[in-house]
């Protein structure tokens, strides 16, 4: 799935129906906690 905050265009999709995963131009994140993932994005992001 891709979703497009601001200028930047991430990218979403599970890993090993386990890992939550998004990467942009810069940047990524990877954990098994889904409320963590929103909270490493957003942090990463500075949004």
């Amino acid at each position: 799935m891709y979703y497009t905050l601001g200028d930047t265009t991430l990218h979403f999709y599970r890993y090993q129906c386990r890992f939550y995963v998004a990467h942009w131009d810069g940047g990524n994140v990877m954990t098994d906690k889904f409320k963590q993932f929103i909270e490493l994005i957003t942090e990463k992001n500075g949004n």
